[in-house]
């Protein structure tokens, strides 16, 4: 019932121009106003033909999962607690950044640093000093009960030294659910803890020549999911099994709805509220 109000919000509000139109020609002969009746009446049984598209099974058959990235970032900012709660309203799973600080707690943020300081580097009170929007308590995670639904956990591995990737993924273990996924682009982390994970997990690319490797993994790991740039969408990709390709980030509506024919198991997006208006 709520996508069906958002799409008839957006059909009065793309029918506005229209009215405009129809109500300038009051004022010029008749034949113009015909002209704008029809004009106004093509475009009411376009949009109604759409909305009944939209609800119906001719999209949204072969998509399984929409990923909400980072939360609902446009209405209520990024990788904040109440971000990613907001968006299980519209999405199957939120994917969200995890990151180590210096006295090993974890917090759910995108960037390596604020400032010129790293995050690994950084307390949680010198990370709730140095935040200008947020409390420090937004982002801290610290127990699986914070998040109301199924998450996709990145790793962020980048700044850490093999010690601190070890304390991180420790940590993890004992926050992840079993409908969750975690993955990282620390193949080898991945790789190295797969069997502790109780969930989901999955190495993340962005580069052709890692198509190779990944498909070289899939047939000796069948459990592996693979989280893909989208624009490295081709044939050879799909040599990876369907289910277990997730394509970020994808905010193109017409991207959307032709990767959602493709039958694989997810794709993240910036805007789930609106992605979600072409699922049957």
């Amino acid at each position: 019932m709520l996508s069906l109000k958002i799409q008839l919000e957006k059909i009065r509000q793309s029918l506005s121009l229209h009215t405009l139109l129809l109500t300038s020609n009051l004022l010029v002969p008749c034949q113009n106003l015909t002209f704008a009746l029809s004009l106004l009446l093509c475009e009411i049984f376009h949009k109604l033909v759409e909305l009944i598209v939209l609800n119906s099974k001719l999209y949204g058959d072969n998509l399984k999962n929409i990923f909400g990235h980072r939360g609902l970032p446009n209405i209520y900012g990024e990788n904040t607690l109440e971000s990613i709660n907001k968006a299980f309203e519209y999405c199957d799973y939120v994917e969200t950044d995890v990151r180590l600080t210096k006295d090993n707690n974890l917090i759910l943020f995108h960037d390596p640093n604020i400032g010129e300081k790293l995050i690994r580097d950084m307390t949680i009170k010198e990370i709730d000093i140095a935040l200008k929007d947020n409390s420090v308590n937004d982002i801290t995670l610290t127990s699986r009960g914070q998040i109301r639904g199924k998450v996709n956990f990145e790793i962020k591995t980048d700044t850490l030294e093999d010690s601190g990737v070890d304390v991180l993924f420790q940590k993890m273990l004992g926050i992840l659910d079993k409908d969750d996924i975690v993955s990282s682009f620390h193949w080898k982390a991945i790789q190295s803890f797969k069997s502790l994970f109780n969930c989901r997990y999955g190495i993340i690319f962005d580069k052709e020549e890692q198509i190779y490797e990944a498909q070289s993994l899939s047939n000796h790991d069948s459990e592996l999911f693979f989280m893909i740039q989208h624009n490295l969408i081709d044939s050879r990709i799909f040599d990876l099994p369907k289910d277990k390709t997730v394509l970020w980030t994808v905010n193109s509506e017409d991207d959307f709805k032709r990767y959602m024919e493709m039958d694989i198991y997810g794709i993240v997006t910036d805007i789930p509220d609106t992605m979600q208006l072409y699922r049957k």
